[in-house]
């Protein structure tokens, strides 16, 4: 099978033996040699699809940008040109060739599109899902750093961070290694970075509980990795968001979550600790000393296993992490050796200081805490979600026709006459409707009150809490799982995740919570 990817293709399935699609006329085999054979997955930016480069006879995974926002552009180019400069087990592959533009029939809007290397396996958030929410364990954990924090020192070493490390970019291969992806907000350390960053003119890139304050304030330097990589290793090792109430204390603006763990080096939780410690100054200078920790706790665990001193083999090349006022702009002051007590050099700007960011404020709670339990999550099976449907079918009723009862005497008594009385009942409804649906599934609650009569919430494709614009697309996007005699709905008995197509349209998944 063959899929078009316009957006709007009513049809977009066809036969392997087409060229151009049958519905709507557009190219089905892309740049010449890539056939798209399966939707990945999507929300509101972009799509994600498996391709089959008839070139090399092997699968890919194409991203289609579907927003064509400046910004959307500017970081889907980015990840472009930042995956061709590596070349890595670590990091998918992208050709020279990878990225380009496809224009589908019709239409004067642009597709960009960025063709790479198809990653077997799932993301953290994936994986831990599928184990029942149940944690990994400290020798998996000190693995799974070591394979992070060598990629991540392959990529400061080119002056680049990643800045959105988290679960779910994370992926675990399906032989066992792992692979750091989504490098869309990854920026170079240069001196134009440096002057946009003074200007205030750099994106501030937020996943609650992942990102530290001075990202959040358009400030992010190279230990913002590390932060937000101890932030993800809190969650696989404990099971919780590191925003769960469980062990986030926001009076504190602390993370306690070394009692929720047995059997944990103290060397190791101390090195979690230190990496996503408040202050950047406060975390270690480079991947050299984390690499460094690493192994030490590693032979502990196996004594056999030699101890490299990786703190001093640092590239010079690597990111410049401090400066000395008086060097040029090419001049870097080495790193000290982990774990020489010496005074920390206070990270500067090259040209001018940035202003000082003030960590004694309290850490805004950017994010309230989730309602699901990520010890026990489901999906929400088709029958649960109709009866929940069935009981906001008749709230909206009865709601509805209160109001416009009193609208329509309003109406009628105000203007004495009923003519198009029907008609501005039923934009009414549609209105009452919508804003029902979208105020409610992206509350704190994230559901409607027939879901949380049942137990059951909308998310969205990693567990968190959807945008009033993604569950406005969800709701409308039921009219056209309504359209094919309701079989977009009944799709959810069957696929995996229970999503209806409205969900996969929306990018939503509906959780159960009991």
């Amino acid at each position: 099978m063959s899929i078009c990817i316009k957006p709007d293709c009513l049809k977009p399935d066809n036969s392997d033996n087409t060229l151009f699609c049958q519905s709507c006329g557009s190219e089905l085999l892309l740049e010449g040699r890539y056939r798209v054979i399966k939707l990945l997955g999507g929300g509101g930016f972009g799509q994600t699809y498996e391709v089959t480069d008839t070139f090399q006879s092997n699968s890919r995974v194409l991203k289609v940008l579907i927003n064509n926002q400046s910004k959307a552009v500017e970081l889907f180019q980015r990840e472009a040109e930042v995956l061709k400069s590596f070349q890595s087990p670590g990091i998918p592959k992208v050709d020279a060739d990878g990225y380009f533009i496809y224009f589908p029939r019709d239409t004067q809007q642009p597709l960009h599109c960025l063709v790479m290397e198809k990653i077997e396996g799932l993301d953290l958030y994936e994986y831990l899902l599928q184990r029942g929410g149940r944690p990994i364990n400290q020798k998996v954990a000190v693995q799974w750093m070591k394979e992070i924090i060598t990629i991540l020192q392959q990529v400061h070493s080119q002056n680049i961070f990643h800045r959105d490390i988290k679960p779910a970019n994370v992926m675990l291969r399906a032989n066992g290694r792992i692979a750091l992806i989504d490098f869309g907000t990854a920026r170079s350390v240069t001196s134009t970075y440096y002057a946009a960053q003074s200007e205030g003119k750099v994106t501030g890139i937020m996943s609650p509980g992942y990102t530290p304050l001075e990202q959040m304030n358009g400030q992010a330097v190279p230990q913002s990795d590390f932060f937000a990589l101890a932030r993800t290793f809190v969650y696989v090792l404990t099971g919780k968001e590191p925003t769960h109430s469980g062990i986030y204390d926001s009076y504190h603006d602390e993370v306690r979550w070394r009692h929720h763990i047995k059997d944990i080096s103290p060397k190791f939780a101390d090195l979690i600790d230190r990496m996503m410690a408040r202050s950047p100054s406060q975390r270690p200078q480079n991947t050299g000393e984390i690499l460094q920790v690493l192994y030490e706790i590693e032979n502990t665990i196996s004594p056999s296993t030699p101890i490299p001193d990786l703190a001093s083999s640092v590239p010079e090349t690597e990111v410049p992490y401090y400066r000395k006022s008086n060097q040029t702009q090419n001049s870097y002051q080495a790193p000290p050796k982990y774990p020489q007590q010496q005074p920390t050099p206070q990270y500067q700007q090259p040209t001018q200081p940035s202003p000082q960011i003030q960590y004694n404020q309290q850490y805004p709670n950017v994010a309230k805490e989730s309602s699901i339990s990520n010890n026990d999550i489901k999906y929400a099976n088709f029958w649960k979600r109709f009866a929940a449907a069935l009981i906001d079918g008749i709230i909206l009723y009865i709601v509805s026709y209160i109001i416009g009862f009193i609208l329509g005497v309003l109406y009628v008594s105000l203007l004495d006459t009923r003519a198009g009385l029907q008609g501005i009942a039923f934009i009414l409804g549609i209105v009452i409707n919508w804003l029902y649906y979208a105020n409610m599934e992206s509350s704190e609650k994230q559901a409607t009150l027939g879901k949380q009569a049942l137990g059951i919430c909308v998310t969205d494709t990693h567990g968190e809490r959807i945008s009033f614009g993604q569950a406005t697309a969800r709701h409308f996007g039921k009219f056209i799982s309504s359209i094919i005699l309701f079989i977009g709905y009944i799709m959810a008995a069957f696929t995996e995740k229970k999503q209806a197509l409205h969900d996969m349209i929306a990018g939503t998944l509906v959780i159960d919570k009991k």
